[in-house]
């Protein structure tokens, strides 16, 4: 990839897409090539067990998603901000949390479910370049509701013609159906052209303001 951009090549915006498509193909091409590599069912028994038992933490993702979540909440309005707050970090139930609100216990129930909505989406939009190229901008504006299957059927069936004939971003969309799965389960869910995964394992949270912003959107 640094070849590619000295050389005058590579992306322009989305690099990350491009970074990780870019070592994928690296990975598949590695494993082919070492097919002649007897596989086990248990890795212990070729590697060191200390070794195997250590978990990875990618802390270079870990902060530009904390990044990008603290963004994203601080677009909200403030009194979805307020009905966060209360409901994730106070741990205040709806009801609980109406009278500050000054709504119904169904109100704020409902301003509840649009706020985290809202905010998973914008989560998953802030992914996106912000100058994409011209044939690509409607799709990637509406990316992240796309993956939280928040579109119109028209609007939906727009995005999906796109991207069935631009590999960058299926790439992307591809990517963003991988964060979405790290949100707790709830009732909206990814809609993708050659995929619906199932909603998942809560995210991991990091420290600091990253932390506060990524369990709003949790």
């Amino acid at each position: 990839m640094l070849q590619a951009l000295l050389a005058g090549g590579g992306p322009d915006s989305g690099v990350r897409a491009y970074l990780l498509t870019v070592l994928r193909n690296t990975a598949y091409d590695r494993t082919r090539s070492e097919r002649r590599v007897a596989p086990s069912d248990d890795i212990t028994g070729v590697a060191d067990r200390a070794l195997v038992s250590v978990p990875f933490d990618d802390t270079a993702t870990a902060a530009v998603d904390k990044s990008l979540a603290t963004k994203a909440f601080a677009g909200l309005p403030t009194r979805w901000r307020d009905v966060r707050w209360l409901t994730e970090i106070a741990g205040q139930p709806p009801a609980q949390a109406a009278p500050r609100l000054g709504l119904t216990p169904d109100g704020a129930s409902a301003l509840a479910y649009r706020a985290r909505e809202t905010l998973r989406q914008g989560c998953l939009q802030a992914h996106a370049p912000t100058t994409p190229a011209q044939r690509c901008a409607p799709a990637l504006r509406v990316l992240g509701a796309w993956t939280r299957n928040g579109l119109s059927e028209r609007q939906a069936r727009a995005v999906e013609d796109h991207l069935r004939v631009c590999d960058f971003c299926l790439t992307l969309s591809a990517e963003l159906v991988e964060i979405n799965n790290s949100f707790r389960a709830g009732k909206a869910s990814a809609r993708g052209v050659n995929h619906r995964p199932p909603e998942g394992r809560r995210q991991r949270l990091a420290t600091g303001t990253g932390q506060f912003a990524a369990k709003m959107a949790s």
